[in-house]
């Protein structure tokens, strides 16, 4: 089995880019005074609540990707993501306090939370064969006794 070195290839480079935009992204919208989608009011919440899901799903996600090799250890990078979107939609929230017609709220950050745990089930549960391919050479096999695709 060889390791996985850290090396900054174009794909790494690239998703360290989408999270970087998206944070950019999430702080600007933040910063939008009464932010409303125009759909009637009880609506207008559901549809921002799951779009703090799918955002922050693929804020982590793009994270993930953008650390594959950054440490041997799987839970060290688990962790590391947790952290660090966990800061983001802390920050998030409590600049939308300071937003006239906005709120951060508990609410908002729990649903960030709920989106952070998807975007790290993707790569650590659905996509785990996949993610890992790059990690072992055609006759290894990876930790949990499977091949991975190639």
């Amino acid at each position: 089995m060889k390791s996985c070195v850290m090396k900054w290839d174009g794909t790494r480079i690239k998703y360290g880019v989408v999270f970087l935009g998206i944070v950019i992204f999430i702080f600007y919208l933040s910063g939008i005074p009464h932010l409303h989608s125009g759909f009637p009011d009880g609506f207008d919440q559901i549809l921002r609540k799951a779009v703090h899901v799918v955002i922050f799903a693929v804020l982590t996600f793009s994270l993930w990707k953008s650390l594959i090799g950054f440490n041997p250890g799987n839970l060290s990078r688990i962790i590391l993501c947790i952290i660090l979107t966990m800061i983001i939609a802390g920050c998030n929230e409590v600049y939308q306090i300071n937003v006239p017609g906005r709120s951060g709220d508990i609410f908002g950050f729990a649903f960030d939370c709920i989106g952070i745990a998807l975007g790290l089930a993707i790569p650590n549960v659905i996509g785990r064969k996949v993610i890992c391919a790059n990690c072992f050479t055609d006759g290894d096999k990876g930790p949990s006794g499977y091949r991975p695709l190639r």
